[in-house]
């Protein structure tokens, strides 16, 4: 199961809800990460769409629920492509994620980037890009694992958001 899944929120207040427009042309679902489009909602929400994989593409945050309107879809995990909706979005925190390839134990305390994909059968797809490791400044720092004996492709990673548009700099 790929995606971002929240293991550890900071203690402030980094849950905040953000809207989607009806025109994003791709699926968002929970365990995405998202960036702000820098457009506010009627609501007074900020709107968020994908982020772009790579250096250079700060994050939002990672997208832990979806808000829906009525009570037969309460049990979706992501939002279809031309919905509109409200999201909830942890901005600061520690998650886990799997890698798309092995990981070194050299490659903890480096960055990497995330392989941003749209989501399958509403999951998300996103996975930690392990060749990307060791850039000065990319999306997520390698802080951890889920054990010293699982650095396999597949296998779950911690990180936290390294390039930020909350802190508005790289750096955990």
């Amino acid at each position: 199961m790929a995606g971002f899944t929240l293991i550890e929120s900071a203690p402030d207040d980094s849950l905040t809800t953000v809207e989607v427009k009806a025109a994003h042309g791709q699926d968002v679902a929970v365990g995405d990460i998202v960036s702000l489009i820098g457009e506010i909602s009627p609501h007074a929400n900020p709107y968020v769409a994908h982020t772009v994989s790579g250096a250079g593409n700060p994050i939002f945050g990672v997208v832990i629920a979806i808000d829906w309107e009525t009570a037969t879809d309460t049990n979706k995990s992501y939002l279809p492509a031309g919905t509109a909706g409200t999201l909830k979005v942890v901005t600061d925190g520690l998650f886990s994620c799997e890698a798309d390839a092995a990981v070194l134990v050299t490659n903890f305390g480096q960055n990497l980037a995330v392989n941003v994909t749209v989501p399958a059968a509403g999951r998300s797809q996103m996975t930690l890009n392990v060749a990307s490791a060791g850039a000065a400044s990319d999306q997520m720092r390698l802080v951890g694992c889920e054990s010293a004996s699982k650095l396999a492709a597949g296998d779950k990673l911690y990180v936290r958001i390294n390039e930020s548009q909350v802190k508005q700099e790289a750096g955990v």
